[in-house]
């Protein structure tokens, strides 16, 4: 069983309590698999169990129940029978390690739930039971045999839940957006997602190729229509109706819902958990569940039908609203559920068919590019994008640009580089007056895929008198450049020189830009704040692109703090929305490469190992920004693996392929990691004309410190740890405070030692475990400082607090402090704990 973990543990509980047990599930949720199961670990405890199903077509057949739970010979006399189950029952329970567990219990009869219920009031003994109704607003109104039960809810599964689902499913690894799609067409039910594999597998709509399960096409079936029926089929004829047409309606708000389908429906709808209402864009927006039931009625409906239910309650449609930074201020993003991939999928879909109807009617070059943006996460074939350039009418040379502009990013996306180039520099001498967009164009996708170390100022023009929203991407490509090649400041100007409100589609590459300049200067809380406004902004709009890049921007902000739990929140979600078909995975390439390092920061090497490999099926190992290297998720698993040496030539190798392609203020950062794990002084001024070359308080701060553990500089690394703490790395803060102390204790100072660790103690307590990366490398050695790696050491072995003192000649109320700050550095709670983290990191 995958998933509802606590459920289990809490229904377990229960039973060993002596207390009933009402567990309620959607069709396709697993209420089966979870009654076995439980079962399984009451039996492994020495419980008796007898199963008993409730069949709908012997609802009133007397005993029908109990007769399938014993099947004894057959007692002709009912009141014998009755009388014989129940003694039966009562001698089962008789040691108390019993229970009994009925599936389907609204279809048990009557007769054998009352010789459940008498057996259990001569005896008493738990049972376990399992609904199909989603939501019990009043328990035991509808069965009275359900009034001393407790009430669990089976939940859907979150999306890292269903990648395990399928991968056991299927065999082996599947593509991750194939794991989207189907979570979002499931709800997050793995009953109907298996069920989707299974028909997808079997039509040939899913596949494996190179070592991965793929889907193409459509992943609907008619095969699945009794799938969908288990949900919608006892429904009455009006709430049927109510469903198929807000299947055909475009996203609405709650008052739009009720507008158009009556309060009555919405709430019988809402109680089956057939209706559910997402926050997005301001807004409480309708979301059928599972949404394979909006696709059966989608591809039943009639196409007069369909086209005027798209098309006819317009009116209904939700405006956008873009959230502001403040929305943000807690830095926490929502966990993607199936109903927000979904929402992002149908935005999707409804842009793409409402694009083909407009390029159906008007062959313009507007609604062509509108026609391609709306497949560019879709398999879309080069003869068609020709065909679609060629039969498009340009109204202006600018419309003309701007399909060249997507047929270029897609050549490049399909490893056509070269020819992307090529068909840019041709662009470019045809349209003069918009030599500064395609040249700029052209400057980015080397940029992107291939590495540029050449002048902005020079292989750019200016933008002139372009148009605002064209000049406003030329500034943004240029400053972007810089800001890869450490020229922060020259990046900055560039920002400052466009208007926001003229830009469309690029907004979200602005508001990154804008996010590590912040970053980049040391702003780390005010980065912060802007990535999620951003982020926020992005999600609310279902914009799959801007959600990928803006969840970089923040993914990366979050590793820099430590705090890795939101790492894994981002990623999930960027991985929720699929990847990206016609566009450069820059963003996808980071955000995969922060999550294998987070990943491996704490602890879980095979999610390190996943996502790494799930960089390595990418067209770029390597990107123009921090984050963007797989050199560094492959340099933390290595240290992982104790394999110091090979790390070491890992990330000096990546780094340096880093700076050959023009990425500086990324391949820096490599470097002082490299410095920082392995101090060497030799190395430190061979890179000292590299460090000067990149601006910004992030870089310098961080150089502080590590010049600090090279040359062995209290002074130095005291010095450095207000600087790290602003720049958001309280963690290496920590550290510079520990390691200074031990120079200063090593030097005869022991005052100042006294106070430094203080310093640090103050600072640790100030924080919440978790929240910082003083063991961002998962290596004791790297982590705790060799006074502390003695007494965890002997703490560990179970040695007490008095026993550690007498050993290492200390008060007990110094270790004491000590195991303190050890606990929270390290996110142990207990000994026990401790002693297998330290076990971990020894390997």
């Amino acid at each position: 069983m995958i998933g509802n973990e606590n459920a289990l543990n809490d229904s377990f509980a229960y039973v060993r309590a002596g207390v009933d047990v009402a567990i309620y599930g959607r069709p396709g949720s697993g209420r089966t698999v979870f009654l076995q199961r439980l079962g399984s670990e009451l039996k492994s405890i020495d419980y008796r169990i007898v199963r008993v199903t409730g069949i709908a077509g012997l609802t009133h057949v007397h005993l029908a129940g109990l007769a399938g739970a014993f099947p004894d010979p057959v007692l002709t006399s009912r009141s014998v029978a009755v009388a014989a189950f129940m003694q039966r029952l009562v001698d089962e329970a008789a040691d108390g390690s019993f229970a009994v567990i009925i599936d389907d219990a609204d279809r048990l009869d009557d007769v054998s739930w009352g010789v459940i219920r008498a057996a259990q009031h001569r005896r008493p003994f738990p049972v376990v039971t399992s609904h199909t109704r989603a939501k019990e607003i009043l328990q035991g109104a509808r069965n009275p045999h359900l009034a001393r039960a407790y009430q669990i809810g089976l939940q859907p599964l979150q999306l890292d839940e269903m990648e395990r689902l399928l991968v056991a499913r299927c065999g082996g690894p599947v593509d991750p957006t194939t794991v989207s799609r189907i979570f979002g067409k499931s709800g997050g039910l793995p009953g109907l997602a298996i069920g989707i594999v299974d028909v997808g597998v079997q039509e040939g709509r899913i596949f494996q190729e190179d070592g991965y399960w793929a889907a193409c096409d459509d992943l609907w079936s008619s095969t699945l229509g009794r799938l969908v029926e288990r949900h919608i089929g006892p429904l009455r004829r009006r709430e049927r109706e109510a469903l198929e047409t807000l299947s055909l309606s475009p996203t609405i708000d709650m008052a739009g819902v009720v507008s158009l389908l009556g309060r009555r429906a919405v709430e019988r709808l809402e109680e089956k958990a057939l209706l559910t209402f997402e926050m997005l864009d301001g807004q409480q927006r309708a979301a059928i569940t599972p949404p394979l039931i909006a696709e059966y009625f989608r591809h039943l409906a009639l196409p007069a039908r369909s086209a005027r239910m798209m098309q006819g309650e317009k009116t209904l449609l939700v405006a956008g609203r873009s959230m502001t930074p403040a929305d943000a201020s807690e830095f926490r993003a929502s966990q993607p559920n199936a109903v927000f991939v979904r929402a992002v999928q149908d935005s999707a879909r409804i842009r793409y068919a409402e694009a083909s109807a407009a390029w159906r009617d008007d062959a313009s070059a507007k609604n062509a590019l509108a026609y391609l943006d709306s497949r560019v996460d879709s398999d879309v074939a080069l003869p068609e994008i020709r065909a679609v350039i060629a039969k498009a009418t340009p109204d202006s040379d600018l419309d003309a640009a701007r399909l060249t502009l997507w047929h270029a990013a897609w050549l490049a996306a399909h490893g056509q580089l070269a020819s992307a180039t090529e068909l840019l520099r041709k662009e470019a001498d045809q349209h003069t007056s918009l030599r500064p967009l395609l040249q700029a164009a052209r400057v980015r996708l080397a940029w992107l895929y291939e590495g540029y170390t050449g002048d902005v100022y020079a292989d750019i023009d200016e933008p002139g008198d372009l148009a605002r929203d064209v000049a406003g991407c030329v500034h943004v490509i240029r400053a972007a450049v810089l800001l890869g090649q450490g020229r922060i400041v020259a990046a900055e100007d560039e920002v400052s020189a466009v208007d926001p409100s003229s830009l469309e589609a690029e907004w979200a590459e602005h508001e990154v830009i804008r996010g590590f300049i912040r970053l980049a200067k040391g702003e780390h809380a005010e980065a912060t704040m802007l990535a999620y406004g951003a982020f926020e902004r992005a999600r609310a709009t279902s914009d799959a692109a801007a959600i990928r890049s803006t969840a970089y921007l923040a993914a990366f902000c979050q590793v820099v703090q430590g705090n890795y739990s939101e790492v894994t929140n981002l990623v999930e979600t960027v991985l929720a929305v699929g990847s990206p078909k016609a566009t450069a995975p820059s963003s996808l390439l980071g955000v995969l490469c922060i999550g294998s390092i987070a990943a491996g920061r704490s602890g879980n090497v095979g999610l390190a190992a996943a996502r790494l490999e799930q960089v390595n099926r990418l067209l770029i190992s390597d990107g123009p920004l921090p984050g963007m290297s797989a050199s560094w998720a492959r340099t933390q698993i290595l240290l992982g693996e104790g394999r110091a040496g090979a790390a070491r030539q890992e990330i000096r190798d990546g780094a340096e392929r880093l700076w050959v392609r023009g990425a500086r203020w990324s391949a820096t950062m490599a470097h002082l990691i490299e410095l920082e794990l392995w101090p060497d002084v030799e190395r430190l001024a061979a890179l000292a004309d590299r460090f000067d070359a990149v601006e910004g308080e992030l870089v310098d701060a961080l150089r502080e410190y590590v010049e600090g553990l090279v040359h062995d500089d209290p002074i130095r690394l005291e010095g450095a740890g207000p600087r790290m703490i602003s720049t958001g790395r309280a963690g290496f803060a920590i550290n510079a405070y520990d390691h200074a102390a031990e120079l200063y204790e090593s030097a005869g100072k022991r005052s100042d030692a006294e106070r430094l660790r203080n310093r640090a103690e103050a600072l640790v307590d100030s924080l919440e475990p978790g929240s910082f990366d003083a063991g961002r490398f998962h290596s004791a050695e790297l982590l705790l400082s060799a006074r502390e790696i003695q007494l965890a050491r002997l703490a560990a072995k179970g040695w007490s607090n008095q026993q550690i003192a007498d050993e290492l000649v200390l008060s007990v109320r110094t270790v004491e402090s000590h195991l303190h700050r050890i606990m929270k550095k390290t996110v142990t709670s207990n000994r026990r704990a401790l002693s297998r983290f330290l076990s971990d990191t020894a390997r």
